[in-house]
């Protein structure tokens, strides 16, 4: 098991100049209006914000269970957990700061750098999606992986807790718990 202590101790953040995320067959461009994006990686977590709103969420730790393509100026991240997925691409401000952050995420989760000089023809992103997709399909259905005993857990539940979407999150586990409580005393 990995230790997760010492690895980049220092807090990252990249300015991002444009988000998307995938639903269903399309990408979707987001964009409130409210402010720059920044993409950060703290304790253990990756997050796009903007205007301290967490637009996107991906823990570090579940290496197995999440992917990334580098081309150019542009990150291409899927990560999947049992029977969902999630996909997003994000457009760096500039080609430096996207091999920054491969870089830095390298040490975390695979990452491709589909970016090559000897490579002329352009690839379109959607191309590169279904090459992220097919180049691991044993590893898009693994099992949960448990919590090590050294992930900085504390830290992660203060950053989930400063979520302003955290509150909804709750209301709505509470709901379905309530629904198996009741589901539960119907069978007994």
């Amino acid at each position: 098991m990995a230790s997760y202590e010492g690895l980049n101790p220092v807090p990252k953040s990249w300015p991002v100049q444009r988000y998307c995320r995938r639903e269903g067959s399309t990408w979707i461009n987001v964009d409130d209006g409210s402010g720059q994006f920044t993409l950060h990686a703290k304790t253990g977590q990756l997050m796009l914000i903007q205007s301290g709103t967490v637009l996107e969420s991906i823990p570090l730790t579940a290496h197995s269970q999440t992917h990334a393509l580098v081309k150019s100026d542009t990150l291409l991240v899927a990560a999947r957990y049992q029977s969902t997925a999630r996909k997003f691409k994000i457009r760096f401000m500039s080609v430096l700061a996207a091999q920054d952050c491969m870089k830095f995420l390298q040490v975390y989760l695979p990452v491709k750098d589909v970016t090559k000089p000897e490579d002329n023809v352009p690839t379109p992103v959607g191309l590169m999606f279904q090459r992220l997709l097919q180049t691991t399909p044993a590893e898009c259905i693994p099992s949960p992986n448990p919590i090590p005993t050294d992930f900085p857990l504390e830290e992660t539940l203060h950053m989930c807790i400063l979520d302003p979407s955290f509150c909804d999150l709750v209301s709505r586990v509470a709901g379905v718990l309530a629904q198996f409580n009741l589901a539960s005393e119907g069978m007994e």
